[in-house]
């Protein structure tokens, strides 16, 4: 069954017309240009959410790479965001927050967080367990991310400074303490 919606192909050499059918019109959700399948093909297999990697051709994969699929798809139902949702950016890294009202509840969208943060009882940066941390903002200006933090981790910071995620990346990811030692990337 295909929708109702018309797309051309924005190939400037195309210009098909065509209709997607109801389990491909994901695609025109992150697309930036729609393309036919053929130019699809013809251009590299592109992603149609992030545009940088090789998208994936399983038809459940509506054309997304492996990032962008597990970032922003629903991780029960596998549906990508429709068109109408605006997706919002986690408030403690730089993926997308939950948006899939279906199988979210009203606490988990109104927290702006993405599943593992909102799931997450453990320190940003030591990842112990606990019930005792808190919410902190990232120390970065103009940076509105959250981290969540122990007392102990805290207190390592010399400066006091908190940083989010991808504030923590562009600043050399280092060490929270000595600040000049590079780290580990994972966990032990």
């Amino acid at each position: 069954m295909t929708t109702n919606a018309v797309y051309k192909c924005a190939d400037k050499d195309c210009g098909i017309t065509f209709r997607f059918c109801s389990k491909c019109c994901g695609i025109a959700a992150g697309a930036q240009a729609v393309i036919c399948k053929t130019c699809w093909y013809k251009h590299g297999q592109i992603c149609s959410y992030c545009n940088v990697k090789v998208g994936q051709h399983d038809m459940k994969k509506r054309r997304s790479c492996r990032e962008c699929h597990s970032n922003l798809f629903c991780g029960q139902c596998e549906a990508p965001p429709p068109s109408v949702v605006k997706i919002r950016t986690c408030t403690s890294c730089a993926n997308a927050a939950l948006w899939c009202s279906a199988h979210s509840t009203e606490q988990q969208l109104a927290s702006c967080l993405c599943l593992a943060h909102f799931d997450s009882n453990e320190c940003h940066y030591c990842y112990i367990k606990g019930s005792t941390y808190t919410w902190e903002a990232c120390s970065t200006p103009g940076c509105d991310k959250i981290v969540r933090s122990c007392e102990t981790c805290k207190a390592r910071f010399c400066d006091g400074q908190l940083l989010c995620d991808p504030c923590w990346s562009l600043a050399g990811a280092t060490c929270i303490a000595c600040k000049t030692t590079p780290t580990r990337t994972e966990r032990e």
